[in-house]
């Protein structure tokens, strides 16, 4: 039977490997983890955002629909220019289209939806984030 863990799991393999395709030697930045920022001014930061649940089925047996929002942070330094950023969320798309399942200990995860809105400056970084809309049936 899957958990919420499993479904997080799940998630950060897949982010984890997308981040790779961009460059195996881009640092990632985890949730609660100590990081130290390199001074290349590149890395990029994934975070669980949320996770909500709903009855899907009725019954002390039945299915809760888990969904949430997962979220693949890349930050470059100020003018660098958006050309990379703008290639590396399509690489992103590539490993999280709409209907992408996954699944972590057998718990089956959807991607219901994806979302990079134009970066922003924050400090001395210029940040893009890739928000991955995702669904999950865990029996309960």
């Amino acid at each position: 039977m899957g958990t919420p863990v499993d479904i997080r799991n799940a998630l950060e393999t897949r982010a984890k490997a997308a981040i790779t395709a961009i460059s195996a030697t881009l640092p990632i930045e985890e949730e609660n983890i100590p990081f130290a920022r390199p001074s290349t001014g590149k890395w990029a930061q994934i975070y669980w955002v949320s996770g909500a649940k709903r009855v899907l089925t009725l019954g002390l047996h039945g299915l809760d629909l888990h969904y949430g929002v997962y979220q693949i942070t890349l930050v470059y330094p100020i003018g660098d220019g958006t050309g990379n950023a703008r290639s590396n969320i399509q690489t992103l798309n590539s490993y999280f289209p709409l209907s992408q399942i996954m699944s972590s200990n057998g718990q089956v995860v959807r991607v219901t939806g994806t979302e990079a809105p134009p970066g922003r400056e924050v400090g001395s970084s210029h940040r893009v984030t890739f928000s991955i809309n995702w669904e999950a049936e865990i029996p309960r």
